[in-house]
């Protein structure tokens, strides 16, 4: 079986498939996409992916692209257990995923934190970005782990999405 995934180093949506893919034990050639050189950006990456983004992986003859569907569908192929047996479950580790890779995530995007500073006349950084949106998106994941359902990890003593 040959995977290949399409990423870059410093991308947190890139990192949710290395944990998962090596959680899962399986085997894959990396191919990186430099961001910072606008290589998503490129005819190739766009021919992968059109939202010109990573990761992007090639997998039981299908190229598949967004972290968390991608996730999604190594867990319903490879029977993962990486989301919960319930109907509660599931929809608790969709919430705090989607908290991270939909709330958090976007606006801190490389392109999204250039495109804000760039066009702030010089009144934020890339960094001040950045921590305006982080801190409060990742005090309200701790928030929602402050509960019953909270285990070891998110939730449970199980790894999830």
């Amino acid at each position: 079986m040959n995977i290949t995934l399409y990423d870059y180093w410093r991308s947190s949506a890139a990192y949710r498939l290395r944990i998962t893919l090596n959680h899962l034990g399986l085997s894959y050639q990396q191919i990186p996409v430099d961001l910072s050189k606008g290589e998503n950006r490129g005819a190739d990456n766009l021919a992968r992916n059109p939202q010109g983004l990573v990761p992007t992986l090639e997998i039981d003859g299908h190229t598949l692209t967004q972290s968390l569907a991608i996730i999604e569908y190594l867990d319903e192929k490879r029977k993962a257990g990486l989301l919960p047996k319930t109907a509660l479950g599931r929809a608790r580790v969709r919430a705090i995923s989607y908290a991270i890779a939909m709330e958090i995530h976007p606006v801190c995007n490389l392109s999204v934190a250039k495109f804000a500073a760039g066009n702030s006349g010089g009144n934020l950084s890339m960094g001040d970005w950045m921590q305006a949106f982080i801190p409060r998106g990742l005090a309200a994941v701790e928030t929602m782990l402050a509960a019953p359902a909270t285990g070891q990890f998110c939730h449970g003593d199980g790894l999830t999405m």
